[in-house]
């Protein structure tokens, strides 16, 4: 065990078919893995027709903006799922809702998950600044949602938000719920993220 760029540097070249990153589900992302270093790193170690896959599942951080960026910065091709429907059949046989992403150097290299429609490229902010060892903007990836019903305050930002604060997909895209169903027009103007622990 240990830090996964440091373990991954002794590594052989070229030497996996699969690298799985599964790190980013707590409040504390590790920036420093999905970073345009990194993913060099990774790519380096990849075998020919390798892939990266990478658990992304964060209740407070959408990430798939993220490596949709970094992935076209590269060159490569990328792809996530969101399974967020589970049923209380599927929860009792231990699944639960997950967002998975997957990173190739070329487009045949994803086997047959193109042809799946639950595999979708992300979408790309074009304002969007590449992630690396030097820059990342994790609040700019927040998702938000108003305060709860209940009476909770969530926390003020202070600032305007529009819809690229959000999510890559708007806030009105039936494939990704961050601010639960509320219009992109009223995200022109600050609101609160509840903290749903």
């Amino acid at each position: 065990m240990g830090d996964a760029r440091l373990r991954l540097r002794d590594a052989p070249e070229h030497g996996y078919g699969l690298i799985v990153l599964d790190a980013f589900s707590s409040d504390a992302i590790p920036t420093h893995l999905l970073t345009r270093e990194a993913l060099r790193l990774y790519r380096s170690k990849l075998a020919e027709g390798g892939m990266i896959a990478l658990h992304i599942s964060n209740r407070y951080i959408d990430l798939a903006p993220v490596l949709g960026a970094l992935a076209w910065d590269s060159r490569m091709k990328c792809l996530v799922r969101r399974d967020r429907d589970v049923s209380p059949d599927d929860v009792g046989r231990g699944e639960s809702s997950s967002i998975w992403a997957v990173i190739a150097a070329y487009e045949e290299d994803l086997d047959g998950l193109l042809e799946d429609s639950r595999w979708q490229s992300p979408q790309i902010d074009p304002d969007e600044a590449v992630w690396t060892d030097d820059f990342s903007n994790v609040t700019k990836h927040f998702i938000l949602r108003p305060p709860s019903r209940a009476g909770g305050k969530g926390i003020g930002l202070g600032a305007a938000w529009d819809t690229r604060t959000v999510s890559a997909e708007g806030a009105d895209s039936p494939g990704c719920r961050p601010v639960d169903g509320l219009p992109s027009r009223l995200l022109t103007k600050p609101i609160s993220i509840n903290w749903l622990l």
